[in-house]
């Protein structure tokens, strides 16, 4: 069972590292760490503005500056990863595949993101991340500890959701 407490490490030990097996890159793209990102320039021979220039895009999640790999848009809104081969279906930086990849790859992704976005992208300390995330858990089975309640108490939580706490802690 995935919680907010499984670490990195317990969910890598459970995940095949097939380059053939992400399904989902097919229609999109995975989120990219920046601490991942100088490891794929490099990979890539470029340096890592250049890099993050040509592969990246950045969103924001739960009032998180994030970045995911582009996609190779047609006339559809979605894509195939820009690193997935088209020909054979394989990804083309398995080597330096990032985390969000990694624990995805495989058919049950679901808790995985869920415990993903929980632990990269929800500020505990940012009202405004708990309140998207709280509407996120509204219309969802929530991995056991991730429910906003459980991560700030029920109390603070009222008070996020109330706008009595407004600002972002340091």
């Amino acid at each position: 069972m995935i919680t907010r407490q499984t670490t990195r490490e317990e969910l890598l030990k459970r995940k095949e590292t097939d380059p053939k097996k992400g399904r989902g890159c097919q229609f999109g793209s995975g989120f990219i760490l920046p601490e991942e990102i100088p490891k794929l320039a490099k990979a890539k021979g470029m340096g890592v503005e250049e890099w993050k220039k040509q592969y990246l895009d950045e969103v924001e999640v739960f009032h998180t500056k994030a970045f995911v790999l582009k996609t190779l848009k047609g006339e559809k809104p979605y894509g195939p990863c820009i690193f997935l081969n088209q020909e054979n279906g394989e990804c083309t930086i398995h080597k330096t595949k990032p985390l969000y990849c990694s624990l995805t790859n495989g058919e049950e992704p679901g808790e995985v993101i869920q415990w993903f976005q929980l632990t990269e992208y929800v500020n505990p300390g940012d009202p405004s991340s708990l309140r998207e995330w709280h509407a996120y858990c509204e219309g969802v089975k929530v991995i056991p500890g991730g429910r906003p309640e459980e991560i700030v108490g029920k109390k603070r939580m009222q008070e996020i959701l109330e706008y009595k706490d407004l600002k972002k802690d340091d």
